[in-house]
C-alpha cells in the first residue's frame, strides 16, 4: 500500500434517486472510476453473482477477481467473504441510531474496526487495479459512508443526492426489467417508499452534519439533469479533480465507457444517453398515492424546496 490517499466520491440518499446515472457520469471524468454500489460486492456480487457492469457475472469478472486477490495478499485474509459479510450486516439502516450521539459513534467505530481495516485495503486495491485516484461509490448507506470517513488512507467527499419523494415512489411502482435476475424488479408500497425516503435522507443529513460542509455537497437530481455542467463543475472543484464538465457531457448527451460496477439501475449497461428529466409521475401518479407520499414526506420536501405541484424552487 502507498502513502498516497485514495479519494472516494460517496453518493448517499434514497434509492431510485438517480445515483446510478450520477455515479456512472462521474466515473467518466479523467482520473475517476465508478464501482457502482460497492456495499453490495459480497451479497449481490459474489453470493448472488449478478452481472458486473462489464456484462460478466461478478464471480467470473477478471477485474473483481484481481481486486479480491490483491485484498487477500495485503490483508493476509484468505476468506475475504467472512469480514465483508459481517461488515455490511453491521451497517444497515437500523444502525443509524449509532450516529446520533458521540458515545454511539465511538462504539460504532470501535466495533467496526475489522471492517474498516478491510475497506482500507479494498479501495486501495481498486485504485491500484484501475490506476485511478478517485473512486465513485453509490452505495448510499449513511452508516457505510460514515465508516469510510474514518478509514485510514481515504479522503471522502459525500454527495447527498435528493429526488422528489413522489418521483421516487412512482419509480418503485413501475414495472422494470432487471437483467441481473432476468425478471422484474421488486416493487414496494407507497407508504414504505415514503418512509424509506425519509429515513435515508435524514441519515444523509446526519452524515452531512458530522463531516461538515467542506466535504459534502447537497444535490437535487432535478438540478443535475437541468444544469449538468454547473453541477459537475461544483463536484469537480469540491473533490479536487483535474477535469472539466465537457469531458463527459456534450450538448446534453453523455457517452459512458464500460465500467466494472456492482448493482444499480440497468442504465449502467448503456453507453450513451441524453440527460432528460422524467416527469411522468406528475400526470400519471394516482391522486391518493401522491397525497399519501406528500403527507409522509412533506417536512423534508419543504426543506429541499419541492412544491406541492412537483416543481422545485
Amino acid at each position: 500500500m502507498t502513502d498516497k490517499p485514495v479519494h472516494v466520491i460517496y453518493i448517499t440518499g434514497a434509492g431510485r434517486s438517480g445515483s446510478t446515472l450520477l455515479s456512472n457520469i462521474l466515473g467518466q471524468l479523467p482520473g475517476a472510476v465508478s464501482v457502482g454500489e460497492l456495499y453490495y460486492l459480497w451479497e449481490r456480487g459474489l453470493e448472488d453473482n449478478i452481472l458486473c457492469g462489464c456484462g460478466t457475472p461478478v464471480r467470473d469478472c477478471h477485474f473483481w477477481t484481481r481486486v479480491l486477490q490483491r485484498m487477500r495478499e495485503t490483508t493476509g485474509i484468505e476468506d475475504i467473504g467472512v469480514p465483508l459479510r459481517a461488515g455490511v450486516k453491521g451497517t444497515r439502516t437500523r444502525h443509524l441510531v449509532y450516529l446520533t450521539t458521540p458515545a454511539g459513534r465511538n462504539r460504532f467505530i470501535a466495533r467496526s474496526q475489522p471492517f474498516i481495516h478491510l475497506l482500507q485495503h479494498m479501495y486501495q486495491a481498486i485504485a491500484e487495479e484501475t490506476d485511478r485516484t478517485w473512486i465513485v461509490d453509490a452505495s448510499k448507506f449513511p452508516t457505510y459512508g460514515f465508516l469510510l470517513t474514518h478509514t485510514p488512507g481515504l479522503k471522502v467527499t459525500v454527495i447527498h443526492l435528493i429526488r422528489d419523494a413522489r418521483a421516487v415512489g412512482f419509480s418503485w411502482q413501475r414495472k422494470k426489467y432487471n437483467p441481473d435476475s432476468d425478471a422484474l424488479f421488486g416493487r414496494i408500497s407507497t407508504g414504505r417508499s415514503a418512509l424509506i425516503w425519509d429515513a435515508w435522507n435524514i441519515g444523509a443529513e446526519i452524515l452531512h452534519g458530522l463531516i461538515g460542509p467542506e466535504c459534502t455537497y447537497r444535490l437535487r437530481y432535478e438540478e443535475f439533469i437541468e444544469q449538468p455542467h454547473r453541477v459537475l463543475a461544483d463536484i469537480i472543484t469540491l473533490a479536487g479533480l483535474e477535469a472539466r464538465p465537457e469531458d463527459v457531457v456534450v450538448d446534453g448527451m453523455v457517452t459512458m465507457r464500460q465500467e466494472h460496477t456492482i448493482g444499480g439501475n440497468p442504465i449502467r449497461f448503456q453507453r450513451a444517453m441524453p440527460l432528460r428529466l422524467d416527469t411522468e409521475w406528475r400526470r400519471a401518479m394516482p391522486a391518493a398515492t401522491r397525497l399519501l407520499t406528500t403527507a409522509l414526506t412533506w417536512p423534508l420536501l419543504q426543506r429541499y424546496h419541492y412544491r406541492l405541484d412537483g416543481e422545485f424552487r
